[in-house]
């Protein structure tokens, strides 16, 4: 007679597990650029932010991107004393995890943003100048490939990208 509840809770608990399984991590589809969260992030001159990077990345959907994050593997004790994996990261930042990139301990993430965008043609939002990897990543150097920006008075600006959406007609 216990047998049958027994077997009941447990089909029950095998349900809930289904229902909140984490699904694989799929992009959206569309214009993707890529954007160097570590960098974004120190736009604001005070301590690392999220509310910089939120910023950013909003005016990038208005501007129909879709944002692939790439942040150094310290980006969870820049911002809250801890390791945090890309998933966390892409549940704060309210994208999907296949939207976020975390460079392996001891590795900049620098050269990994820098081959994804040359490989698929993309541009970068970041205020590095990449120096260091012009040499490597000939396309740092041409106009274009850089989209700087800042954030001042709660706003953040990107000249390079109105330009891009003006030129492509977008209402920004």
């Amino acid at each position: 007679m216990l047998l049958i509840p027994i077997l009941g809770v447990a089909a029950l608990i095998i349900l809930i597990r289904r229902v909140l399984r984490p699904k694989a991590a799929v992009p959206p589809r569309g214009r993707r650029i890529v954007v160097d969260g570590s960098n974004v992030m120190h736009w604001r001159a005070e301590a690392p932010s999220l509310d910089v990077l939120h910023r950013v990345l909003a005016e990038l959907v208005k501007a129909e991107f879709v944002p692939v994050v790439f942040f150094d593997a310290n980006v969870g004790y820049k911002l809250s004393g801890r390791h945090m994996d890309a998933a966390e990261l892409a549940t704060l930042l309210g994208i999907s995890p296949a939207q976020v990139q975390i460079s392996p301990s001891g590795t900049p993430a620098d050269p990994m943003l820098l081959d994804y965008a040359s490989r698929n043609g993309l541009r970068v939002v970041s205020n590095d100048r990449f120096r260091d990897w012009r040499v490597k990543f000939r396309k740092v150097g041409t106009k274009g490939f850089l989209i700087r920006g800042r954030y001042a008075e709660g706003r953040v600006d990107m000249p390079m990208l109105h330009e891009i959406v003006r030129k492509r007609g977008l209402v920004g």
